[in-house]
């Protein structure tokens, strides 16, 4: 549905509620077949923090070489550490292990409290690019600090917004300068994306380029 209605690629995972997990592999591979626009799957093997253990580490390398043996195009992923900044080793880990797929590191930038510092680790480990809402809650609300870290970044890594991100704001997130951007598509709780809002999305992005 996501494909035919004009989505550019598609972030799997399970349990949204809990901000996501890893998807199980029947799922991965069950999707991969399915559609033809580019797969990323979230690398995170449980809800709540973002710092993972040794154990943890064991099943998101697995996870990773699951991926790339399967054609998925891209992993979503993210690791802290006890000071609340990019793990750099755990990073640099899954970074080797997960080439030459692209990566993208998922929404715990926003937890970090000196976000520029963290994605010039990021730019320095080769990830692709970070997805972000410019601070906690909604993208909208940071527009302006989005708009600068696509100023200082953008050249160097892609600058993903994300966070409520709908078709009755998305021409506000134009301002940002981003190219891409990131939602669920889902206009009510409890239900999953609307096709309907990502075919506006979609003809929104295209109305704007023109």
């Amino acid at each position: 549905m996501a494909q035919s209605a004009g989505a550019d690629r598609v972030e799997l995972c399970s349990d949204y509620r809990a901000g996501g997990i890893t998807p199980s592999r029947s799922a991965i591979l069950s999707v991969r077949r399915k559609i033809k626009i580019p797969l990323f799957v979230l690398i995170r093997p449980r809800g709540g923090d973002f710092i993972f253990s040794e154990k943890e580490l064991s099943v998101m390398k697995e996870d990773i070489v699951f991926c790339r043996e399967n054609d998925v195009n891209g992993i979503v992923t993210g690791a802290l550490n006890g000071d609340g900044e990019p793990d750099r080793l755990l990073l640099e880990a899954l970074t080797v292990l997960s080439s030459p797929m692209e990566i993208t590191f998922h929404r715990a930038i926003d937890s970090c409290e000196d976000r520029d510092s963290a994605i010039r680790t990021l730019v320095s480990l080769g990830i692709q690019g970070v997805l972000t809402a410019g601070g906690h809650g909604a993208a909208a609300d940071h527009v302006s600090e989005l708009r600068t870290l696509y100023e200082k970044f953008g050249s160097q890594i892609k600058i993903l917004p994300g966070g409520n991100i709908r078709s009755d704001n998305i021409k506000m997130m134009l301002g940002t300068g981003c190219k891409e951007f990131h939602s669920s598509c889902i206009t009510q709780p409890g239900m999953p994306a609307d096709e309907n809002e990502i075919k506006r999305m979609k003809l929104i992005l295209i109305e704007s380029s023109t």
